[in-house]
């Protein structure tokens, strides 16, 4: 069977900006949305649901507290890149981080 060029390139690139991506997590990025949040975790959940999706939970501070918010793709490299283009257009939708025994 003869590779694909074409389609390893583009595999190849997905893979870069979602490294890239993780990259600049350390540096803050992927904050947007919250004053002067900081990255403090990020999960990936595999097998969110029945047909397999992905599901990162990244949790993040700031002034006012712990927040948390929720991305999911069939992928991780897509949740992550999800989690990219989400950035660009006003952020995630971050909620207070509350333990689930507090909640009311």
């Amino acid at each position: 069977m003869a590779r694909d060029g074409d389609q390893e390139r583009k595999y190849y690139q997905r893979l870069a900006r979602a490294a890239e991506w993780l990259s600049g997590i350390e540096d803050g990025k992927g904050m947007d949305g919250l004053k002067t949040g900081c990255c403090t975790e990020v999960r990936i959940k595999m097998g969110a649901s029945a047909s397999g999706e992905c599901l990162l939970v990244i949790k993040a501070y700031d002034e006012t507290g712990k927040h948390i918010a929720f991305v999911g793709a069939l992928d991780v490299i897509d949740a992550l890149l999800t989690w990219r283009a989400k950035a660009d257009h006003g952020g995630l939708k971050w909620r207070e981080d509350v333990p689930w025994e507090e909640r009311g």
